[in-house]
């Protein structure tokens, strides 16, 4: 059964995605640490992370990489587990920030 690796809630086979924190499931939780690079966002595009990348680090989220996903043919912005609900509220403050800039555009 897949269990999501952040809240630890187990799924019923099939579901791929937390519907609380919407994190990608994991088959086994034993695997799993703290240490562990997990998903925040993706984008078609390297290029489509790079400002949050870089407004992570600047917020002293250290623990950021970004990687390509080949399988999805995508790239996917990682941080580690103990810092993905920090990492989150960031982003969150990073969309918000950019939202806010187009709309005075």
């Amino acid at each position: 059964m897949p269990w999501c690796p952040n809240c630890k809630e187990e799924y019923e086979e099939g579901i791929k995605q937390c519907a609380d924190c919407e994190m990608e499931l994991v088959e086994d939780l034993k695997e799993y640490d703290e240490n562990t690079y997990i998903s925040l966002v993706e984008a078609d595009k390297q290029e489509e992370l790079i400002d949050l990348f870089e407004y992570l680090l600047y917020s002293k989220i250290s623990d950021v990489e970004i990687v390509e996903n080949k399988e999805k043919d995508q790239w996917s912005l990682n941080v580690k587990k103990h810092s993905f609900d920090e990492a989150k509220k960031y982003m969150s403050v990073f969309v918000y920030n950019k939202k806010l800039e187009k709309s005075q555009e």
